[in-house]
């Protein structure tokens, strides 16, 4: 049977062909999203959707019998409002668009209120979260609840176009900061704190859930109209579903525009202190417990347009820091909060940038600091998971980050145990389609997925990074805000 999987990133479009029965990929296709459609902070959901539907129609190149669709997208990390006509007011936000930060600091205001909110849904009070979003999005359109339609984020819209369905799955919807991770159904207390009702909330379904392809969409695709569409899946947790990490003690760090690290458990893990970790539903009664940092690849690409310089050029600096043995112990410490803090501290407005920079630092050390600092506030957030008790006995790596050995290697030597270098391309697409074969019946349960690392990178001894953490540790509370937002 011939699965078709079509993935909406914060930066392309993405398509695949899979024979689930054989279990093999047939054919795949991506492509990046003109700057007009998305700019990372905002997306034209509209076009994001047509890129979809286009890029599979391509796909397909006139094959008309597909058994199953499923859908990836970000989690309910995203906010559009929608008009009685289904129509977007505006464009959609993203998690990088901070803009929201004066809704959630009314809400930080009222004290005991955030922990509350934490421990109800998993989310701590951030921009990140759909439902700040939407807040954000009444105020700045001077809108009040009752006049709009529908509260979506990108998956339940995506998931409107392909099926006329206002559906999401509780996977997603865990991201929203609206939905209560013990009963996973939307938290009514803060439906009614923000003057939502129920029927403008798309209705919760399970991940495994399936509504039939609407004829637009059929027409769009070239395909009859009426084949089953699984449910928009969220991309962090089908990453973790591709990579077998639905089995205890695998943590997975991915590190692509931002960074993730998620480790899945039968329960959801939450903190009691003022340090914040987050929790999410997976599926089959597995919650994935984990951290995101807004700075990774999009510090880089700061870093680039900075000095002008094209992406090829990493690989010139990378081969400058393989000259050095990839280890710079005089470079300046980096924040890397230049688009806000999510964990561990959730502070959208906090500022980035460098520490202890002097003249002698030049493009390489302020290169590498950048490759670092990234990694120090995914290793901090490792920490307070470990705590928690979600500690891994391996960790699989993921993302941009394996395109270069120099910063791979320093993941290592920092989290000091052998990192397992995934082998899977749109391992999030792939992760959506095991759902898919599950929903077939060529599985019975998503913990049969393995996944055997392609390679391992081993650490080396490196007293010196030890150091240069506890600086970026001093660093980290020295700027930090004299009054917590929490």
């Amino acid at each position: 049977m011939l699965i078709l999987g079509l993935e909406a990133s914060t930066a392309s479009a993405k398509a695949m062909l899979y024979d689930s029965g054989a279990d093999r990929l047939v054919d795949l296709a991506s492509q990046p999203y003109p700057r007009e459609i998305a700019d990372i902070k905002t997306m034209d959901p509209q076009a994001v959707s047509e890129e979809l539907f286009r890029l599979g129609h391509r796909l397909l190149n006139g094959r008309r019998k597909i058994d199953l669709i499923v859908l990836s997208s970000i989690w309910h990390h995203s906010g559009v409002l929608l008009d009685e006509k289904m129509n977007p007011i505006g464009r959609l936000r993203t998690w990088a668009d901070t803009r929201a930060g004066e809704v959630v600091e009314s809400f930080l205001q009222e004290k005991g209120l955030s922990e509350s909110i934490y421990q109800r849904t998993g989310n701590p009070p951030h921009t990140t979260y759909g439902y700040y979003q939407w807040l954000q999005l009444l105020k700045d359109k001077g809108m009040r609840p009752e006049q709009v339609h529908a509260f979506m984020a990108l998956p339940d819209y995506l998931y409107y176009r392909f099926t006329d369905k206002r559906m999401v799955s509780t996977m997603t919807a865990s991201a929203s900061g609206m939905m209560n991770i013990h009963d996973l159904e939307w938290d009514l207390s803060l439906m009614e704190r923000a003057g939502i009702s129920p029927d403008q909330m798309s209705v919760l379904v399970d991940p495994e859930h399936t509504e039939p392809l609407a004829v637009r969409a059929a027409e769009a695709l070239g395909l009859p109209q009426g084949i089953p569409i699984l449910v928009t899946g969220a991309d962090g947790a089908c990453n973790q579903i591709a990579v077998g990490g639905l089995e205890p003690g695998i943590m997975t760090l991915s590190v692509g525009t931002s960074g993730a690290l998620r480790i899945s458990g039968t329960r959801p893990l939450l903190s009691a202190g003022p340090l914040k970790n987050w929790s999410y539903y997976g599926a089959e009664r597995h919650w994935i417990n984990g951290a995101a940092t807004n700075g990774a690849g999009s510090c880089l690409e700061w870093f680039l347009q900075l000095y002008g310089l094209p992406f090829s050029d990493l690989k010139r600096l990378d081969k400058e820091l393989e000259g050095r043995d990839g280890l710079l112990p005089d470079a300046p410490l980096f924040l890397p909060f230049q688009f806000g803090e999510r964990s561990p501290g959730w502070d959208a407005s906090r500022l980035g940038g460098w520490m202890d920079l002097s003249p002698v630092h030049d493009q390489l050390h302020l290169y590498y600091s950048v490759l670092e600092g990234v990694l120090f506030n995914l290793y901090q957030c490792s920490l307070l998971l470990q705590e928690l008790g979600g500690g891994p006995d391996k960790i699989l790596i993921s993302g941009g980050i394996v395109q270069s050995p120099v910063w791979l290697q320093l993941a290592a030597d920092l989290f000091g145990v052998p990192l397992g270098l995934t082998s899977l391309e749109h391992a999030s697409l792939l992760g959506a389609i095991m759902i898919g074969r599950k929903v077939l019946g060529d599985l019975s349960s998503l913990r049969q997925v393995k996944h055997t690392p392609a390679s391992y990178i081993h650490p080396r001894r490196n007293e010196a990074l030890a150091e240069r953490y506890q600086r970026y540790l001093f660093w980290y509370e020295t700027t930090a805000a004299k009054e917590p937002t929490r």
